[in-house]
C-alpha cells in the first residue's frame, strides 16, 4: 500500500510523495519508508526505518531521515522587503536493540540505542548564506546515547474498543 503525501513545501510549492510500510509473513522484516519532493524541485525530504526481529531478541532497529524547516524570512536591510528564507536541513540516523518481555496480563521492554544529529543551515536562494552570521554557515553535530524501558498491564476486554483498566509507564 501507499499513502499520498500532500503538504506545504517549507519555502515555495508543495510537497508531493508517498509513505508506505510493510512487515513479512512471519513478522521478521518490517519497515517503514517515506518521501517527499517539494514542486520547486528543491529541498526533499525522506525517511525509512527498519526492524529486524529474526533473533527474537533483541530487535534491532534502524533509521534515516532528512527534513528541511523554514526559520524565518530573510529580509532587505532597513525595510520589510522579504528577499530569501532561512532553513534549518536535519539529517538524523539512529540504531537501538530492545529487549521485550510479553506476558498474558503484562507487557515490559528496554531499549539501549544511539543516534546522531546533524543540523546545518541553507538560505533560498543560496546566495544570502554568506551574508548571515558565521553561526549559521557551520554544521552541528550531536550525538546521543539512549536507555528507555516500558511496562504495562492494560486490559482488552472482548467488547472494549481499546485497552483499558490497567497502567502504562516509560521513561527514557
Amino acid at each position: 500500500y501507499w499513502y499520498p503525501i500532500l503538504e506545504d513545501a517549507p519555502v515555495r510549492g508543495t510537497l508531493l510523495g508517498a509513505q508506505t510500510s510493510g512487515v513479512d509473513v512471519v513478522g521478521r522484516h518490517a519497515y517503514s519508508a517515506f518521501i517527499a519532493i517539494p514542486s520547486s524541485g528543491s529541498y526533499p525530504v525522506g525517511g525509512f526505518g527498519y526492524r529486524y526481529a529474526g533473533l527474537r531478541r533483541p530487535l534491532l532497529d534502524v533509521g534515516a531521515s532528512q527534513d528541511f524547516d523554514a526559520q524565518g524570512d530573510l529580509l532587505r536591510d532597513g525595510t520589510n522587503e522579504v528577499v530569501g528564507t532561512l532553513l534549518k536541513r536535519t539529517r538524523d540516523a539512529s540504531l537501538s536493540a530492545t529487549f521485550v518481555r510479553p506476558r498474558v496480563r503484562t507487557g515490559a521492554s528496554v531499549s539501549v540505542g544511539a543516534g546522531v544529529e546533524r543540523r546545518d543551515f541553507l538560505t533560498d536562494p543560496g546566495e544570502f548564506l554568506p551574508q548571515l552570521d558565521t553561526s549559521f554557515q557551520r554544521a552541528y553535530t550531536f550525538p546521543r546515547l539512549f536507555v528507555a524501558a516500558s511496562f504495562s498491564n492494560v486490559q482488552r476486554p472482548a467488547l472494549s474498543i481499546s485497552q483499558e483498566d490497567g497502567v502504562s509507564l516509560a521513561a527514557t
